[in-house]
């Protein structure tokens, strides 16, 4: 961890996912922004995690956090923003990779700015790292624009602590998924559209694949090439039919909030 005090919590949940997460680590590493620390919240791995990241949190280089039953996603990232006191909060999920440049250009970018709420163009990258897009994204404007692939992904987020404060965290109902777009939505809703500062360079590799801890797929690996191919099919529609996609959006999120 840097000598000096850090002023960003780096918050990794993770579960099941140590080959991904080894990589997501050395991307936080490379960091060229110097005043961040890691906190890894472990959400009852299986797969040697904790003997993997022994030597890191005893080196003083990350927090490790494990849990003894899974929570999901959304409490993980809530017991990561518990432990930590800095005055912003970043996110990368256990399979996302940042750019060097990352925290840098957006803690820049926020303090100059004094906006609440950081996220910046991502690349879609496959499990092997190959480029599979690279989105555009529309302003972040209101309800209907909150849904796939229109709202900001997680691992592309700084936030000032005030937001919590202000507005709560990720709900833990949604232990599947859908706790991001519900806490966008109520950030959005209580601070409104000013809080939000949108970067249109890439800094985070968004990776795709059927293991995604963020995602927790409900279906098995048999159907996820399938998923993922439906959902690029998708994506590239919605490119070209903007209001198509918000009517689309709309109705995913209300259907995921009924059954929430």
């Amino acid at each position: 961890m840097p000598k000096n005090s850090p002023r960003v919590s780096v918050i990794i949940p993770t579960r099941n996912s140590l080959r991904t997460l080894r990589e997501a680590l050395k991307s936080v590493f490379r960091q060229t922004y110097p005043f961040y620390e890691i906190v890894v919240v472990d959400d009852a791995s299986r797969d040697g995690t904790a003997r993997a990241l022994a030597p890191m949190a005893q080196a003083g280089r990350l927090r490790y956090i494990k849990l003894r039953r899974p929570v999901g996603a959304a409490e993980a990232r809530n017991i990561g923003i518990r432990a930590t006191k800095t005055p912003f909060v970043a996110f990368l999920d256990a399979d996302d990779l940042w750019r060097p440049e990352k925290l840098a250009v957006q803690m820049r970018a926020l303090e100059k700015t004094g906006a609440l709420f950081c996220y910046s163009r991502y690349t879609v990258v496959g499990p092997a790292g190959r480029t599979l897009a690279h989105p555009t994204w529309r302003s972040f404007g209101g309800f209907p624009r909150i849904g796939l692939p229109l709202y900001p992904r997680t691992s592309t987020c700084v936030l000032s602590r005030q937001i919590f404060r202000r507005v709560g965290v990720f709900d833990p109902i949604f232990k599947l998924r859908h706790d991001e777009t519900d806490f966008f939505y109520r950030v959005r809703q209580k601070l409104g559209k000013r809080a939000f500062l949108y970067l249109s360079r890439p800094l985070v590799k968004y990776r795709f694949s059927p293991d995604r801890h963020s995602a927790y797929w409900k279906t098995g690996a048999r159907a996820a090439p399938f998923q993922i191919q439906r959902r690029f099919d998708l994506f590239h529609f919605f490119e070209k039919h903007p209001r198509a996609g918000h009517i689309f959006a709309r109705s995913a999120y209300e259907r995921a909030w009924r059954k929430g």
